[in-house]
Formats: structure tokens, C-alpha cells, sequence
């Protein structure tokens, strides 16, 4: 017969006692005697640190400010949730991987993530697992070097992020660009627009000129007559002629008030200051526009 797990025949008694640092439990197996703050574990066999504590410099306490216990309760480490320390460098425990937010997450809860050995794996780039232990491009994409792309239609142009895209509204593909179609040019916000000459506008998508005797008006986006033309009732614009307006004899023409009668002294004139014709016998009108007597014709004015 051989001496149970952890003890030794004592040949002076020639039974079996536990070894040192070993004690009989209540159920008559030899369990290593564990210090203050330390449990047996069973399935390891030997003492660890109570839940929460960690081995520091061979005692079980609580681990200084700024650390916590490792999930074994060996040492003590700076690492966050879900990590473990291994060697200086704090990684995901297992089953456990970083998200895109350098979080360690379950590999259960990554899209790309799968378990292999229970170790988690993540797909790179834009790949997918394939769910066979591998990782590959999703369906509609083939790999171009490290990168997923479309396989996009002869009408259409492949992105940065290996999408494809089909060109706006009046363009076309060129030298594996968008440019503007013939006739169009390219304004703000990447849109073409008609280019139409100086003196068109565009009407229901082309190009259009003004009709006879019109000309276009960018406030109204449309035709109106030029300057010194009308409309007349058939809508055709017609050459505006003014005829100078006569008064009588003795009036002159004001354009607020009309024909108005001759200062008293004068027959006819151009405005109330400015005779033309003296309407007195023996007065004519001077440089200023006044009627003054006319010296030398023999005639005797009086005042």
C-alpha cells in the first residue's frame, strides 16, 4: 500500500501522516495549512489568496492604490476589466478581445470575433469570419491586397473604402473619375450645370434664347423688352416713340403742370424766366431772357 496525496509513512508508527506544512481535514485528507487571508483550492492543490486580494511579496492584502488583484490572485496589476497580466503587458483575458474602442469585450459581442482554442480572434480590416475557423470578404467583395472591395458595374467607381459609387446627374465616368458632361459645367457642392452662353438661360433643362426684340433679365430668369420698348397687346416688344408735346402761342410746356401762359410782359417763350418775344411795342427780350426797352428806334417809353 503507498500513503495517500500529500503524506508519508512515519516508520516508527508505520502509518501515514501528512507532510509538513500539511494538516488532516474532516475528511481525513491532507490539506496544505494556508496563512492568514489565503483558502485551500481544491483543484489546484494548493493555497490562494482570498477573492479580492493578491499575493504581495508572499502575503495575501490588498493590492495598492492604482492596481488591483489579478483574476488568480498572484499578483497585482494595472490592468483593466477583462484583462490579465502577462509578463509586464496587461491583454485580454481569454475569450475576450479589444472592440474599436481598445475595450477588452466578449468575443461573443465582436462581429468579426471568433473563439479558436478559446483564445478570441478578430477578422482585420473589412473580413468577416467565414465560420470556419478563418476569415474572408463578404459576399459581393473580393480581396485586393489587405482590402475587401465591390465588384462594381462598368457605370460605377470604387471609393477609398472599396464601396462603389455611381456619378451625379449629368456626369460621366472619365480616366476613372466623375467629370461634367459636354455642355455642362461644374459649380459649388459638385453639381453640373448647363453652361450656357451670356445671352441664354436655361428653360426646362436647356439651353434658350431671348426671342426678337427681347433680351434676357437675370431677375426674372426670363425675356423682357429693352430699354425704351413696350409690349404691346399681342406681346411683342415695340420701339417706345415720344412725340414732343405743342402748346399755343403764349404758352410754354412744364412737365409737372403741362402748357402754362407766358409771363405778362412776354409773347411767347421757352420758360417763365426766358422770352422769346416781347408782347409791348418797342421792347425785346435781352441776353438773360428779359424784355427791356429796345434803344435808338425813335419810340418814347414811358415808366
Amino acid at each position: 500500500m503507498t500513503c495517500p496525496v500529500n503524506s508519508l509513512l512515519n516508520p516508527n508508527t508505520f502509518s501515514c501522516e501528512c507532510q509538513v506544512g500539511y494538516y488532516t481535514n474532516q475528511y481525513g485528507i491532507c490539506t496544505q495549512k494556508c496563512l492568514t487571508n489565503e483558502v485551500y483550492d481544491s483543484s489546484s492543490l494548493q493555497c490562494v489568496c482570498l477573492k479580492g486580494l493578491a499575493r504581495v511579496s508572499g502575503v495575501c492584502t490588498m493590492c495598492p492604490s492604482g492596481t488591483k488583484a489579478s483574476a488568480d490572485g498572484s499578483s497585482c496589476s494595472f490592468c483593466g476589466d477583462n484583462q490579465q497580466l502577462v509578463g509586464s503587458q496587461c491583454v485580454c483575458a481569454g475569450g475576450y478581445a479589444l472592440n474599436p474602442s481598445k475595450v477588452c469585450t466578449p468575443c461573443s459581442k465582436l462581429p468579426s470575433g471568433f473563439l479558436i482554442n478559446g483564445l478570441c480572434s478578430v477578422c482585420p480590416n473589412n473580413l468577416v469570419y467565414n465560420g470556419n475557423h478563418g476569415c474572408s470578404c463578404p459576399a459581393g467583395k473580393v480581396l485586393q491586397g489587405s482590402v475587401c472591395v465591390s465588384l462594381c458595374r462598368s457605370d460605377e467607381l470604387l471609393d477609398s473604402q472599396g464601396n462603389c459609387y455611381t456619378c451625379g446627374n449629368n456626369q460621366l465616368i472619365s480616366n476613372g473619375q466623375c467629370v461634367c458632361s459636354k455642355g455642362f459645367t461644374l459649380v459649388g457642392c459638385g453639381i453640373c450645370v448647363l453652361n450656357c452662353a451670356a445671352n441664354q438661360f436655361v428653360f426646362q433643362g436647356a439651353c434658350a434664347s431671348c426671342p426678337l426684340n427681347t433680351v434676357y433679365n437675370p431677375q426674372i430668369n426670363g425675356c423682357s423688352c429693352p430699354s425704351n420698348y413696350y409690349k404691346d397687346s399681342n406681346g411683342v416688344c415695340q420701339q417706345l416713340v415720344l412725340k414732343p408735346i405743342s402748346c399755343q402761342a403764349g404758352q410754354y410746356y412744364d412737365s409737372t403742370q403741362g402748357c402754362i401762359t407766358c409771363p405778362g410782359s412776354c409773347l411767347t417763350c421757352k420758360s417763365p424766366t426766358q422770352c422769346l418775344t416781347c408782347s409791348t411795342r418797342g421792347y425785346t427780350p435781352n441776353p438773360q431772357g428779359m424784355c427791356v426797352p429796345i434803344c435808338g428806334d425813335g419810340l418814347i417809353l414811358a415808366d
